[in-house]
């Protein structure tokens, strides 16, 4: 096993410890080993290009991480934090999304297709983390003011929604293409059969 898979299975083991902190309501714990666990995402493909140590164990663990990390922090947020139905809609639908790709891929999987992940797929991934950083950090309540008449509190919740309304975008985009793509494949099969 080397070292990219190693941070891969990081992010996944990272997993029981956000239950324990959101459990506890840490949201400043949280959102310091959500974010580091988030950008792994980016190292862990990093480390394995930049040093040649790409293998297909490392992918699909990585793509596996990806929807093992992010459905169930997002369903810790639904279930934690008291959020405005204007947030639990687009998180409803990017786990729904989360769990169709997964469904689809586990299907082409068993039929030996391989759809490789788009930059709209890996965009979605890192504007949804950012959007689940922000709301465990909001969550916080910390009182941020440049001075005493500014309060940039209401101005971080608007960004924050403006983020999840953006990750809600990509991930009905990329699960889209994925969803053709893998269409395409199957009436191919189906064509030379």
């Amino acid at each position: 096993m080397n070292i990219p898979t190693m941070i891969t299975l990081c992010r996944i083991f990272s997993l029981p410890l956000l239950v324990y902190l959101a459990y506890h309501y840490n949201w400043v714990w949280f959102t310091i080993v959500f974010s580091i666990a988030a950008f792994s995402d980016f190292i862990d493909g990093w480390v394995a290009r930049k040093f040649n140590k790409v293998t297909r164990l490392g992918a699909v663990l990585d793509q596996l991480a990806d929807k093992i990390f992010l459905t169930p922090v997002m369903m810790l947020l639904l279930i934690f934090i008291d959020l405005p139905i204007i947030i639990w809609i687009p998180f409803i639908i990017l786990v729904i999304r989360d769990l169709w790709v997964m469904g689809l891929r586990d299907y082409g999987s068993s039929k030996n297709y391989v759809i490789p992940v788009n930059i709209i797929g890996k965009s979605k991934f890192a504007v949804q983390s950012i959007a689940i950083g922000m709301i465990a950090f909001l969550n916080h309540r910390l009182e941020l003011t440049l001075f005493p008449l500014i309060n940039i509190w209401d101005y971080l919740v608007l960004l924050t929604f403006f983020v999840v309304i953006v990750a809600t975008i990509l991930s009905i985009v990329s699960g889209s293409q994925y969803s053709i793509k893998l269409l395409k494949l199957v009436r191919r099969d189906i064509k030379n059969n």
